[in-house]
């Protein structure tokens, strides 16, 4: 005897997708021929706004850690369209919907531990309200040890704290985790939040001052610990967007520069 299962699989089916997670569009990097600049997502190399951001960076990252435009691409005028690129008020863009550890960050190039250096940037977080629930912002990665000494992050529920900008640091190599400090309110799409990360061999420092507009500075600064103790170490900044939840990751940047280091990645 042969029994009909269509209804049944059907409605098997439905209630499969009525519990499934949320599905997101597959994100890649296009094709060189498809990096073109148009009158409203522009270049970031469209006037000399972002120089000091550009200029200085290895490559851009996305949607892994894996090389997507170059520099010497980036300095042509290679955009990701509706990614990555200048808006027509003069923002550099970083933009996508995707899962926990997507990314899309200009990756600075490599610079000595034993070197100052200084990230300066200002940026809105537009549908903030809407974005996942947490991301990174900019941070110092080191690639000897292969983690973030110290990274900021949109954190919209942590510790029963709404809506802040978090610092993130390890103060030794050895540390498992990072620990974590709420700094200031997140920015909307209305308010700026300014920033600078000084890494500071002299004074064995990373810190951080960020003000939100109308709101006054906060200053935040951690011990380097052993991460300064071996010239031969090598770290780099990463500014953009890198995703540490499912979700639209968005971050507007009206300033950012990126110091220049000295030699690229080996990998």
């Amino acid at each position: 005897m042969r029994f009909k299962l269509t209804s049944l699989s059907s409605a098997m089916a439905a209630i499969l997708i009525a519990n499934a997670s949320p599905a997101y569009a597959e994100i890649s990097c296009p094709s060189s021929g498809d990096r073109k600049a148009t009158e409203t997502q522009k270049s970031a190399t469209d006037g000399d706004k972002f120089d000091a951001a550009i200029n200085n960076v290895y490559r851009l990252q996305f949607p892994t850690s894996s090389s997507c435009i170059n520099a010497r691409d980036l300095k042509k005028g290679q955009i990701i369209p509706n990614h990555f690129y200048q808006d027509v008020d003069g923002n550099l863009i970083f933009k996508f919907d995707g899962k926990r550890s997507n990314r899309l960050e200009l990756r600075g190039e490599n610079y000595p531990a034993n070197s100052d250096q200084v990230l300066k940037g200002q940026f809105t977080l537009p549908n903030r309200d809407s974005s996942a629930a947490r991301f990174t912002i900019a941070q110092i990665f080191s690639e000897t040890a292969r983690n973030p000494i110290f990274r900021i992050s949109y954190e919209r529920n942590k510790n029963k704290l709404k809506n802040k900008i978090w610092a993130w640091y390890r103060v030794n190599k050895d540390d498992p985790k990072a620990t974590s400090q709420p700094l200031c309110n997140a920015p909307d799409d209305e308010k700026a939040l300014s920033f600078i990360i000084a890494y500071s061999v002299k004074h064995s420092k990373i810190v951080i001052r960020c003000v939100k507009s109308g709101e006054k500075e906060i200053a935040f600064a951690s011990d380097l610990g052993t991460y300064k103790d071996n010239a031969d170490d090598r770290y780099y900044f990463k500014a953009g967007c890198y995703s540490q939840s499912d979700g639209k990751c968005e971050v507007s940047y009206s300033a950012l520069s990126i110091p220049a280091g000295f030699e690229n990645s080996k990998d």
